[in-house]
């Protein structure tokens, strides 16, 4: 059984970051929860270990690392986007969740479930060797455009899937 460490990063309070413009935060070897980071440019290292990382605002740098261990990046709002993540591998399980509460009025008027229509809402398309995770945090009625939630870099759109869970969209 592995040890799980919680690091919550709140800015100056943390000893992990550096008091410049972009910030570094690393994670453990063993399973991580990366709570939040800064309202700067975060470079997130998640190191070994199953871990859970939510970046903040800022367009972050996140490091899943190179293990076998599923890793999780969470979303919960759309603020949170722009992230360009490194190492991610599905076929290790790892994941990108992204909360139904960026879809609010998807789930409240249509119910989300494997049947929603939810192509309205979140798209994924390969651009050279990355896989680019956009969302309309509106949907069709509004006029926000689509929007790059994440960058996944040197990943295969054919090697992702999307399930609905709890209604909360897992990818990878």
């Amino acid at each position: 059984m592995r040890n799980s460490d919680v690091i919550v990063i709140n800015g100056r309070n943390s000893n992990q970051i550096n008091d410049t413009e972009i910030n570094q935060i690393n994670g453990t070897q063993d399973d991580d929860n990366i709570t939040q980071g800064t309202e700067n440019r975060d470079h997130i290292y998640a190191l070994g270990g199953a871990d859970t990382i939510v970046g903040s605002v800022g367009g972050d740098t996140i490091d899943v690392g190179y293990d076998d261990d599923p890793d999780y990046v969470k979303y919960d709002n759309f603020s949170q986007r722009t992230d360009q993540i490194i190492n991610f591998d599905p076929n290790d399980e790892d994941s990108i969740y992204v909360k139904s509460d960026l879809f609010s009025d998807l789930v409240d008027n249509e119910g989300l479930n494997s049947d929603a229509n939810f192509e309205d809402r979140l798209q994924i398309y390969q651009l050279g060797s990355d896989a680019y995770i956009r969302v309309d945090p509106d949907g069709l009625q509004g006029n926000t455009p689509f929007r790059t939630l994440a960058t996944l870099k040197n990943v295969d759109t054919n090697d992702l899937t999307i399930d609905i869970v709890d209604g909360d969209f897992i990818i990878g």
